[in-house]
């Protein structure tokens, strides 16, 4: 898969993504906090998003966990194997950004946009990282959504390492992007 360097928050941050995505703020609203991007070829999304770092969660894998079930429940979804409900693992980052960075992986049923769950519900492979950026109190979050089946070929819209690259692409090129003097 192509990747292309993007801009993201007004160049304030940038990543490599799949060239083929598409802002979804040209076709939707989408909250300050939170970059959304869609696969036209799929249904698949890659969603950045900027949080207040969660306090009472004080490592980073537990902010992983905690985050990535708090995502399942605000797309008011549920896991789909409680007993192995999330696989986690720690990536490398660049010492730049100051962060320490876990990553999970689930499956969840899900409707889309305001469908009935138990009507329309979809199985999405969700991978999840959270970078704990300590020094500014965010936890910055990098979300794909891949819905199982929706690409024509059955094969996943990222791999595992694909997605382990895009954490790892990302850098900080105005720290004014989380207010104060940072």
């Amino acid at each position: 898969m192509t990747v292309a360097r993007r801009e993201l928050y007004g160049g304030a941050m940038l990543m490599e993504l799949p060239e083929r995505m598409l802002d979804a703020s040209a076709i939707r609203q989408v909250p300050d906090h939170q970059m959304v991007y869609v696969d036209p070829q799929g249904d698949a999304s890659v969603i950045v998003e900027l949080l207040e770092l969660e306090a009472q969660v004080e490592q980073t894998r537990d902010a992983a966990l905690f985050h990535a079930r708090v995502y399942v429940r605000d797309c008011g979804g549920e896991l789909v194997d409680a007993n192995n409900e999330l696989l986690s693992a720690q990536i490398e980052v660049s010492p730049e950004l100051h962060a320490s960075c876990w990553m999970v992986e689930a499956t969840m049923n899900a409707a889309k946009f305001n469908e009935d769950p138990s009507l329309h519900a979809q199985r999405v492979r969700v991978m999840l990282a959270v970078l704990r950026i300590t020094r500014v109190d965010t936890d910055l979050l990098l979300i794909v959504n891949d819905p199982i089946g929706s690409q024509s070929d059955n094969l996943p819209f990222l791999t595992m390492r694909q997605f382990q690259d895009m954490v790892k692409s990302i850098t900080i090129a105005d720290w004014g992007l989380f207010g104060g003097d940072s």
